[in-house]
């Protein structure tokens, strides 16, 4: 296999070598980038990017070497399968998509869902995470007791409330939208210098994509978010929301509102309440597993993963579409996982040093047993 990091310094190379305008679309650059990668495995040299005279695959054999090559010409051949199976596992919704006709799907149609689903999925999920951060307050004040505690590295802090950032939910959706999507829709999707280091881009292009059924999976009415629009226009402009589009017919107007969160969560809870709350109980539950996390009962986190261990089927079929591993022998290390998760369970010193890292969440000022409504 190629370790990541290779990958990592490759790009690094490739950016410095490049120039700006022979990058095109993403899956151009991809290719770009097995280039550089199956020189380097060919020759040998690979060089650290931030100490040059450092070679990485100094100590790599042949034999090491040709399984690399092999690896870039599976993923060279099979780019646009690696693509679709990433984002097909357990994605129902997807394969809905995928299968509305009998006809077999060209590679654009097939690249047109791929990106209708990234954006739904950013946007899903961006929407609850912003509601999560604004709406719940056990949030704010566990985030709080973790920052002050000075207990936990700024990186554990960043990582626990990662889930919270409806921005990096976004953006990781839109980031996919251009991976996937046709390159005659990504070429319009210009990416220009912002502010410091960072590109934003064009996204109206993308939202183009969308069809009437997705902004229903969106927004439960599209009508009525609609015609909330049309009633925040008869406002006098300065009670009129910031940012507010003058409707959904075009794609700057999608980009204006299904884009802009906190406008989106507005309309959709004073036009589809329902929908509203249903993303409003998607926080909540999540609220919910940051709030037991580390502090559970023994008993229940040992319940959860023996129902898990037990379901081996399952557990076989993730190691066989995740891990690649063949089909016997991911249900033999199925079986072997909960065999030895049980005997695990038994062990009383489980128990024991479960007990004392969860007695270790760092809360000097006793906020954790109100926040949890029972003493730890």
């Amino acid at each position: 296999m190629v370790k990541s990091y290779y990958a990592k310094t490759a790009l690094l190379w490739l950016c410095e070598q490049t120039p700006n305008d022979d990058w095109t679309t993403v899956s151009q650059s991809v290719i770009k980038l097995l280039d550089f990668l199956d020189d380097a495995v060919d020759t040998g040299k690979l060089p650290c990017y931030f100490w040059s005279e450092v070679n990485l695959l100094r100590f790599t054999s042949q034999g090491d070497r040709e399984v690399m090559k092999k690896a870039l010409h599976d993923i060279r051949q099979n780019l646009n399968s690696h693509l679709a199976r990433e984002f097909c596992v357990y994605k129902p919704g997807l394969q809905e998509m995928l299968t509305q006709t009998t006809t077999k799907l060209t590679e654009r149609q097939v690249r047109v869902c791929l990106a209708r689903w990234s954006i739904l999925v950013g946007i899903a999920n961006g929407l609850p995470g912003y509601l999560a951060m604004t709406t719940l307050p056990e949030v704010g004040c566990a985030l709080a007791v973790m920052v002050r505690s000075q207990q936990l590295t700024s990186f554990d802090v960043d990582r626990l409330s990662e889930k919270y950032t409806y921005r990096r939910n976004l953006q990781f959706g839109m980031f996919k939208t251009l991976t996937v999507a046709p390159a005659d829709v990504t070429l319009q999707a210009d990416m220009q210098r912002s502010i410091g280091p960072d590109f934003v881009w064009d996204a109206a292009p993308l939202l183009d994509l969308l069809i009437e059924d997705d902004l229903r999976f969106l927004l439960g009415d599209p009508n009525a978010v609609r015609a909330w629009l049309r009633r925040q226009h008869q406002l006098p402009e300065t009670e009129r929301p910031a940012g507010l589009p003058a409707d959904l017919r075009s794609p700057r107007g999608l980009c204006d509102l299904l884009l802009n969160i906190p406008l989106l969560s507005r309309a959709l809870r004073e036009s589809v309440p329902d929908k509203w709350h249903e993303y409003r109980q998607d926080s909540e539950s999540a609220t919910r597993t940051f709030r037991e996390e580390r502090v559970e009962e023994c008993e229940v986190y040992m319940k959860n993963a023996l129902d898990y261990a037990s379901m081996y089927e399952d557990l076989a079929f993730d190691f066989h579409i995740r891990l690649g591993m063949d089909r016997r022998a991911a249900l033999r290390t199925a079986c072997r996982y909960g065999v030895e998760l049980r005997r695990l369970c038994d062990d009383p010193e489980t128990v024991r040093e479960f007990e004392r890292r969860r007695r270790r969440f760092p809360d000097p000022w006793g906020v954790l047993p109100f926040l949890l409504r029972r003493p730890l």
